[in-house]
């Protein structure tokens, strides 16, 4: 799928491959991946510091420390 600048109808896709030689066995799947996109985002200016303290706090799922 290439980049677009403009929005698109079609999701974006995963091709899973399983493959088990030993038992001849090979899977190829391919998923559709949901994209939700939230209007509300905006660029937000802010120090170093304060990025990494609210990335650490997303990270470690604690959304009230930040």
């Amino acid at each position: 799928m290439a980049m677009m600048d403009q929005p698109s109808d079609e999701l974006p896709t995963l091709n899973v491959v399983l493959e088990i030689p030993s038992q001849g066995y090979q899977m190829d799947q391919t998923i559709r991946l949901p994209v939700y996109v939230n209007r509300n985002v905006d660029k937000v200016e802010m120090p170093q510091e304060a990025f990494a303290n609210n990335w650490r706090g997303i990270t470690h799922n604690q959304p009230d420390t930040f």
